[in-house]
């Protein structure tokens, strides 16, 4: 549900047609860590205060090359603020002209007209902005940025006025849970339908823990979760069709890794570590002074192939399906993949309630 991938419109088709390939055909890479945002739960934080560095225009350029050779056909670059990068354009418009289709993550305050030139000439396959408030005074809270609200609506005016596509997402964290419904509402009011809202706030990248003090408790979560109407109508499909939201076959099968992590998928990070995906940040393979092929066998060994151990609690679970499980994070927080984050064995647990209760209300109709 929060995974970029499985927000690919190339998803259904690639499941349905080519489930047994095995090549990146989703992708991304971070092109910086630094931001002008310094929002308080942000993951990559410590790659800052570690000063870590990042790959130049040539270094992204290969890793590009890389990518097409192997049948990659949708890219996003993020960052940290991937339009701080001083060779942005030259990386994106490098990307297009391989044939690829480009999506940019971005917080939207730095969109200029610069930007929307290029991206009328280049149509991105989607620009994803993820909103921190619905005022200005959350969103210095939480991004500590003065002006940072009224930055990001001028680039949503000028995206709109473009008709240039986007989407906007929420982040909800402790500052900004009491807007989330009203930013949900602006996003519609907007036109744009089925917006991300993700709670799930991850350790830096260091494993400092700090970060995840800002998330929102179980029951503000289920109470949004209720009241918004487009979640209220996600959660009756799946009540009414539990088909919708079944295990996948490498849950069958008890993989320890259920879903498409370097399998169809990859991520490379600005200091050039090519990893299953974003939220795994243990097992990595250092691309700059090794070989794809080299390090796609690393991370097929180290996450496709992993069973889950006879004792991990997940595999028989009946609110797995609701939990919104990811074993990356489970790696990321207890520095064991085998063993669940508590936080979302309750939010699985206070969904599945919720689902039980749809139910009866429908059965007593």
């Amino acid at each position: 549900m929060e995974c970029f991938i499985r927000a690919s419109k190339w998803t259904k088709f690639i499941d349905e047609n080519f489930y047994d390939v095995r090549e990146p055909f989703v992708a991304g890479i971070e092109l910086l860590p630094q931001c002008n945002f310094k929002c308080v739960h942000c993951y990559i934080e410590s790659d800052r205060i570690e000063n870590k560095s990042s790959m130049d225009f040539d270094e992204i350029k290969g890793m590009i090359d890389i990518l097409v050779n192997h049948n990659c056909i949708e890219l996003f670059l993020t960052g940290g603020e991937v339009l701080l990068h001083k060779d942005f354009i030259r990386i994106y418009k490098y990307a297009k002209e391989q044939g690829l289709l480009v999506s940019v993550l971005t917080n939207g305050s730095l969109i200029t007209e610069e930007h929307i030139k290029l991206w009328k000439e280049y149509p991105p396959e989607l620009v994803s902005i993820t909103l921190y408030g619905a005022t200005a005074e959350t969103y210095q809270k939480v991004t500590g940025v003065k002006n940072g609200y009224a930055l990001v609506k001028k680039a949503i005016e000028k995206l709109i006025k473009e008709n240039i596509k986007f989407e906007l997402k929420t982040i909800g964290i402790k500052e900004n849970v009491d807007e989330i419904l009203d930013m949900r509402n602006y996003i519609r009011n907007l036109n744009i339908n089925n917006s991300l809202l993700a709670w799930d706030i991850r350790p830096m990248n260091n494993g400092c823990m700090q970060t995840t003090e800002h998330r929102v408790s179980i029951e503000k979560i289920s109470e949004i979760e209720r009241n918004d109407s487009e979640l209220n109508v996600f959660w009756h499909k799946i009540a009414m069709h539990p088909d919708l939201y079944k295990k996948t076959l490498r849950q069958e099968k008890h993989c320890l890794y259920p879903c498409a992590i370097a399998q169809q998928f990859v991520f490379i990070t600005h200091d050039g570590l090519m990893r299953g995906c974003v939220k795994e940040v243990k097992v990595a393979y250092d691309l700059l002074h090794g070989n794809f092929d080299e390090g796609w066998a690393y991370l097929k060994k180290e996450l496709i192939d992993k069973i889950a151990d006879a004792s991990f609690p997940c595999s028989d679970c009946d609110k797995f399906r609701y939990c919104g499980q990811c074993t990356a994070m489970f790696n990321a927080v207890n520095d064991d993949p085998n063993q669940p984050v508590n936080f979302y064995c309750k939010l699985g647990e206070a969904r599945k309630k919720y689902i039980e209760e749809l139910l009866n209300c429908e059965q007593k109709l």
